[in-house]
């Protein structure tokens, strides 16, 4: 168990981090042209100029088991959009952690201010709330063990975390690990809850907030992976939808500014707007529309555009994780 000095001391890094990449210019350039809407403004002034795009072929790959070469693919490659696993929980442990998850949650605010249609669940605080509050930090670190133990217990030594970490490490050529972060192990994942009610004053898409976590060209074995493994299903909604689109692969100047506005609007302020979701919509090819059973696990590029439709009766609980690639260094696991 890590000390409230241990912590404090910790906290103290973080703001220094923090405000250190904060200063990097990227970050100032970014959060210069949201503040001054350029995105809209060129979105706007090249409307009738941006082209849509077309599918990369990318596919979703349903398997019964994680394999090397279906992660070279996924990973290396960017030859799949996503990867489906079937029963890859046992419904009793899906059964057990999703009632956990219902016994508390609370709303998620991204940067710690923005509302959303999402909760965590369970004391299972995720690092991006982390970040942007004390008590949250403490709880994050502070009680990591005591989250991950209550897991494995419900679980009864078959946390499907366990075993995704595990097969991962199995399959990838240079291993698999949990992530750090300055020095102290990150959560391995989080219990994430959908469901009917929100705090959003407007309404959902059909096909929810199509967005990105990760800079969306693609590259080879580098990038954050988003994985879901679903633990109670809804009766309507909930359903995942990935767009098969590589921006390394688009050629010519009408190409490249298409891509350029699309990445400010997927990220700088315009995701939980229904105007700007139609915009974006347009100008992505038809997507894969993945609808999950209890027990799946699914797996896919978090810089891929994607979005969950909303829950229009019932509730969704997954344990939702990342893995980050960076070249031949083992994949990193964390939430």
């Amino acid at each position: 168990m890590i000390s409230d000095e241990a912590l404090e001391q910790l906290w103290k890094e973080h703001l220094h981090n923090s405000n250190k990449e904060e200063r990097k210019i990227h970050n100032f350039m970014r959060s210069t042209f949201h503040k001054l809407r350029i995105g809209e403004i060129l979105f706007k002034f090249f409307k009738t100029y941006l082209k849509a795009f077309e599918s990369d072929g990318s596919q979703v790959v349903v398997t019964q088991q994680l394999t090397s070469d279906l992660l070279g693919q996924l990973i290396e490659k960017n030859q799949i959009s996503a990867i489906h696993v079937p029963g890859f929980c046992p419904p009793e442990v899906a059964e057990s952690l999703s009632q956990s998850a219902l016994e508390e949650y609370t709303h998620w605010k991204l940067g710690g201010v923005v509302s959303t249609d999402m909760f965590y669940a369970g004391g299972s605080v995720p690092k991006e709330v982390a970040d942007h509050s004390w008590p949250d930090f403490r709880r994050y670190f502070g009680e990591r063990k005591d989250f991950v133990g209550k897991q494995r217990m419900m679980s009864k030594g078959t946390w499907p975390v366990d075993r995704l970490r595990l097969d991962l490490d199995d399959t990838w050529p240079f291993g698999a690990c949990l992530g750090q972060y300055l020095g102290e192990k990150l959560r391995p994942a989080i219990m994430r809850i959908m469901c009917e009610k929100n705090d959003l004053n407007f309404p959902i898409p059909k096909h929810g907030f199509i967005h990105t976590d990760d800079f969306p060209k693609l590259k080879s074995a580098q990038g954050t992976f988003s994985a879901n493994i679903y633990l109670k299903i809804p009766e309507e909604g909930g359903e995942l939808y990935i767009w098969g689109i590589n921006l390394n692969r688009l050629k010519g100047m009408r190409n490249y500014l298409s891509a350029q506005i699309l990445t400010m609007i997927m990220t700088q302020g315009y995701v939980f707007d229904s105007e700007w979701q139609q915009e974006i919509f347009k100008l992505l090819p038809a997507p894969h529309i993945i609808k999950p059973k209890r027990g799946d696990l699914v797996i896919f590029h978090s810089g891929r555009p994607h979005s969950v439709a909303p829950v229009t009766k019932g509730v969704r609980v997954t344990n939702q994780l990342f893995i980050r690639a960076n070249g031949c260094a083992p994949l990193a696991v964390f939430s």
